[in-house]
């Protein structure tokens, strides 16, 4: 058995890596895997640069921005598998939310906003603030390099509010994000499930909107690994990529996404209650307490075969917002082939229909 290390963040998109090892799919396949479970993306990142961890879930953006050198520690890093996409979601504090209501109801009409957009009420906030000499609303993201942080710009954007100058944007944790909001420390946060979630359930914020809307399909967590040991390793790495293949797979069916919420429920994992997890596992999405929910069958996207490759258009999307966010000048060239690119995904799929009659 082959001894593997591989980080995941509490998240309900850790769904592929927890059902790999719970069903036994990483053992059929000669894989001794721990997973470690790091609250920070911080923490994860450091870990993975260092060696202490072979391989972990990564933010999209993550493994460019460390292979253009954006973030330190620097490192390049191989990217063969989008884990999931989609899951995010803008999540605003209750009085935060009330407040935006009564202005987009007391304003001029005005067109209907942008899919996922706010309308002109929360810029009528950010304006009277600013003009009243308060502190500017103070939004949560999980990391810099992050879908969370670009989606959170756009949004800001569509309803006329300049993300740098109009607000301020902080990193937390995201299991820390619900509680951050409940003490008053930021107005907002855009974090992945089941964090959303669980503030809406202790009834201290109201969703706004979510990442399906704002970037549907968009590549949101891949499986990342040194450049250099991925190259050195690439047997172990098709292994790992089929196990997480046939899990991927194996959510695709709604009966199973309810036993993953309970894998996902125990303490090495989410740690929280398993019917928090299957709402969004199942698709719903209530975006306050006395909602009673829609079916958005799109929420959670996961590794099979038909979404697991990255793709040009996610890449280059996310360079895009890379690039409007001021991380990426204009002019520079991005190998993104180089990180997200490489038969290894290709090998993997190949062998899936035959791995998929054996695995459990």
């Amino acid at each position: 058995m082959i001894k593997l290390n591989l980080g995941f963040i509490p998240l309900t998109d850790a769904a592929p890596l927890v059902v790999a090892q719970e069903r036994g799919i990483f053992a059929q396949l000669g894989l001794d895997v721990r997973l470690v479970r790091e609250q920070a993306w911080s923490s994860l990142r450091d870990k993975l640069v260092h060696g202490v961890l072979d391989g972990a879930q990564a933010l999209a953006p993550m493994p460019l921005a460390m292979s253009l050198g954006l973030d330190a520690p620097s490192m390049p890093l191989r990217a063969p598998l989008v884990l999931s996409r989609n899951g995010n979601g803008i999540t605003l504090r209750v009085d935060i939310d009330n407040a935006l209501k009564r202005q987009s109801e007391s304003g001029p009409p005005e067109r209907p906003p942008p899919r996922g957009a706010h309308g002109p009420g929360l810029r009528r906030i950010v304006e009277q603030r600013r003009a009243a000499g308060q502190r500017p609303l103070t939004f949560a993201v999980v990391f810099p390099w992050s879908c969370h942080r670009y989606q959170l710009h756009d949004w800001l954007r569509a309803g006329g509010i300049d993300p740098v100058r109009d607000v301020a944007i902080v990193v937390v944790p995201p299991p820390r994000v619900a509680d951050a909001l409940a003490a008053g420390h930021i107005d907002g946060f855009c974090a992945g499930e089941p964090w959303n979630r669980l503030a809406v359930t202790n009834g201290v914020g109201r969703i706004a909107t979510t990442g399906l809307e704002l970037w549907p399909d968009a590549m949101e967590k891949v499986l990342a690994f040194r450049a250099g040991w991925a190259d050195d390793n690439e047997d172990v790495v098709e292994r790992v990529l089929q196990a997480l293949l046939c899990a991927g797979t194996w959510l695709d069916a709604l009966d199973h996404r309810f036993e993953a919420a309970s894998m996902l429920a125990a303490k090495p994992y989410l740690d929280q209650p398993p019917a928090l997890i299957a709402m969004s596992l199942l698709g719903l999405l209530q975006t306050e307490r006395a909602d009673p929910g829609r079916y958005m069958p799109a929420m959670h996207r996961f590794c099979a075969p038909a979404w697991a490759a990255p793709a040009a258009a996610d890449v280059e999307r996310l360079i895009r917002a890379m690039r409007d966010a001021g991380d990426v000048e204009a002019e520079r060239a991005v190998d993104w082939q180089a990180v997200y690119g490489g038969p290894t995904l290709d090998a993997a799929r190949a062998s899936l229909p035959q791995r998929m009659h054996s695995l459990p």
